[in-house]
C-alpha cells in the first residue's frame, strides 16, 4: 500500500465494550507463517474467535459478510456495519 507508512508492522485486533472501553478480548497477528499460504476468511476467524462466549451482544463492524452475520445469529449475536456496494450479495429478506 503507498499510504502504508513502513512495510512491516504489528496487527492488533480488539473487541472493546462500548460503553466502558473496556479491552473484553484481543488478538495480535504479526504476519504469516514464513512460507505460509495467506489465510482465507480471516476477518470471519477473527470476529468469530474474539466473540467466543459471548451471548445478547452486538457486534459493530466495518464491512459486513451475510455469512459471519449468519453465524453470529447462531450465537445469539447481532451484527451492523457497513456494506459495499461492489461486495458480496445479500439475499433480499435482508
Amino acid at each position: 500500500m503507498p499510504s502504508k507508512p513502513g512495510k512491516y508492522g504489528i496487527k492488533i485486533w480488539v473487541a472493546c465494550d462500548a460503553q466502558s472501553s473496556y479491552a473484553w478480548n484481543l488478538q495480535v497477528y504479526t504476519g504469516k507463517p514464513p512460507g505460509g499460504a495467506p489465510e482465507k476468511n480471516q476477518g470471519m476467524r477473527v470476529v468469530l474467535d474474539m466473540t467466543q462466549g459471548l451471548r445478547g451482544h452486538n457486534i459493530t463492524c466495518d464491512n459486513l459478510l451475510y455469512s459471519l452475520g449468519q453465524e453470529l445469529l447462531k450465537r445469539k449475536l447481532t451484527m451492523v456495519g457497513t456494506v459495499r456496494k461492489t461486495g458480496q450479495s445479500f439475499p433480499v429478506h435482508c
